[in-house]
């Protein structure tokens, strides 16, 4: 059964223009037309949920096409797959960790009984171990 381009992406929740990026990008191979309009047959689809499994999974459009280029759609999962899914998990773990710095930081600023905040050792012990003025905690 053929499907047009919006019946395609409901199947996992995204827009027809997300479909056509990663098509434009090299995600998904080129679909098939039929008077100008693309269609997609029931095969065509795990290609389609391995690059949306990969996005919500925090992996750039690049990143995806480099696993995909290296390794292919049925390979994903072998060794050098493995290693950047392995990659991609310790960067979300260190990415965690800093979030709950963070959280927890704001936590003690927001009871903090200090009567000046720039005097209270444990928001001075955080400013410390993480970072200058200015820094950007949340680049990474």
């Amino acid at each position: 059964m053929q499907q047009t381009i919006s019946q395609f992406a409901a199947q996992l929740g995204i827009s027809a223009s997300a479909v056509r990026y990663y098509e434009k990008a090299g995600l998904l191979p080129v679909a098939e037309r039929r008077s100008g309009q693309r269609v997609y047959r029931p095969g065509d689809l795990p290609a389609l949920r391995l690059v949306v499994a990969l996005r919500k999974a925090g992996f750039s459009v690049a990143e995806i096409r480099a696993l995909l280029n290296t390794q292919g759609l049925k390979k994903v999962l072998h060794a050098p797959g493995k290693h950047a899914l392995k990659t991609k998990v310790k960067a979300i773990e260190a990415r965690i960790r800093t979030l709950e710095e963070q959280r927890d930081a704001l936590e003690h600023a927001l009871q903090c009984l200090c009567e000046d905040m720039s005097a209270c050792r444990k928001l001075i012990d955080y400013a410390q171990v993480n970072g200058s003025a200015g820094e950007d905690l949340n680049a990474s």
